[in-house]
Formats: C-alpha cells, sequence, structure tokens
C-alpha cells in the first residue's frame, strides 16, 4: 500500500491524532507507522487505511509546532470519552526534549507519559 517515506495524509482526525500529512514509515503487525518530523512517530490501526491517502510532492509535511499543539488539543478533548471498537485505534510517541512538547506537557492537567 505505502513505502517508506511516502507523504501519506490522514484526512480527518483519529482520536488525538490530527488529520495531517505525515511521512510514512513502516506497517507491522496491524499498525501503519508515520513520523512527524524526526521525533515523534504515531500509530493507527490498519481498520483506519480508509482514512488515508497517498499524495505527492509539493504537499508538505506537517511540522511538530504545528502537530503537537492540536495533538494536545484532542488529547484534552478526548478525556473522559468511553471507548468504541468501531474507532481506529492510534498511539503516539512524542520525545520529551522537543521544546514545544515540554511546553503542552508542563500546562496540561493530566500526565500523558508512563
Amino acid at each position: 500500500m505505502f513505502k517508506r517515506g511516502d507523504r501519506v495524509i490522514l484526512e480527518k482526525s483519529v482520536n488525538a491524532i490530527p488529520a495531517g500529512c505525515y511521512r510514512f514509515l513502516s506497517h507491522e503487525d496491524g499498525q501503519f507507522w508515520f513520523g512527524v518530523g524526526s521525533r515523534i512517530e504515531f500509530t493507527i490501526s490498519e481498520n483506519g487505511s480508509p482514512l488515508l491517502k497517498k499524495v505527492f510532492a509539493p504537499a508538505a509535511f506537517t511540522h511538530p509546532n504545528e502537530f503537537v499543539p492540536k495533538y494536545y488539543a484532542l488529547l484534552n478533548a478526548s478525556r473522559g470519552t468511553p471507548f468504541t471498537s468501531n474507532v481506529p485505534f492510534t498511539s503516539c510517541y512524542l520525545d520529551a526534549s522537543i521544546p514545544v512538547v515540554q511546553r503542552f506537557e508542563a500546562s496540561y492537567p493530566f500526565e500523558t507519559r508512563q
């Protein structure tokens, strides 16, 4: 479906992952892996594939400074939302040393790291 390095658009936000253009990394164990810059990665389960669309340059990748505020806003908005099995499963891995991540981690009233 996708090759490493492809530009892929997530057409609508899923859980706390904002819609945007991301670099495809791999497909492993039923999960699509994407990168945002070099220090943020996230996954979307295979049932999210209808929301993914390969695009080509000049489509610009979503920058970490754009991704992080949207991610935390979506994370905050989804807090307390009950689990629904028909929504794709997602996970996100943020490098805590990124300044924009540090700013949001310090300002949000809940712990996001485990």
